[in-house]
């Protein structure tokens, strides 16, 4: 099942697929329980990079990132920033990203300087997924890259997903 959004519905209009939130939502239902109450909210566009900061600003006591790549650019710093203060606070933080771009090499290294336990993932697979999971309850999971034409300029997809079970779930995939 697509549905498309149009027109008004968001700033630069035109239309966006979200086959991708649709199936985030279907997850969370699934994984949803009477002890486990989800709560799902959809992050569109330029609400994405704020939602990332805000969620990271928050960790208590760990902080997973999984993403396609890292651009150092002016939209990514703010990023790295929370990073670097989340293990400031002692939060445990991991980061997998994919291999193939050289970009991600310069990343994993600056994480790495700072204190957060950074990768690259396996040649064997490419890790495609954007996905942030913090303390263990909340997904921030979509299409949005880290980088200042998909955080400012692209209309992208996402949902934040408040849930145990689908932050395990996804925590799980996301680090294999």
């Amino acid at each position: 099942m697509y549905h498309y959004f149009q027109g008004n519905d968001f700033p630069q209009g035109g239309y966006i697929l979200r086959s991708s939130i649709l199936t985030c939502f279907i997850i969370a239902a699934f994984y949803g329980s009477a002890a486990c109450e989800c709560a799902v909210k959809p992050v569109f566009n330029r609400d994405f990079s704020g939602q990332l900061i805000r969620l990271l600003d928050s960790a208590k006591s760990t902080a997973y990132i999984a993403h396609l790549y890292f651009k150092d650019d002016a939209e990514t710093s703010a990023v790295k920033r929370s990073v670097a203060e989340a293990v400031k606070r002692d939060v445990s933080v991991k980061i997998v990203l994919e291999d193939s771009f050289p970009e991600n090499k310069q990343a994993v290294e600056f994480f790495k300087s700072i204190g957060a336990d950074a990768s690259l993932d396996t040649p064997n697979k490419q890790l495609h997924c954007k996905l942030v999971v913090v303390d263990g309850e909340r997904t921030l999971v979509g299409s949005s890259n880290l980088s200042a034409k998909s955080m400012s300029e692209n209309n992208e997809t996402n949902a934040l997903i408040t849930c145990p079970d689908m932050a395990g779930f996804t925590k799980c995939f996301s680090l294999r």
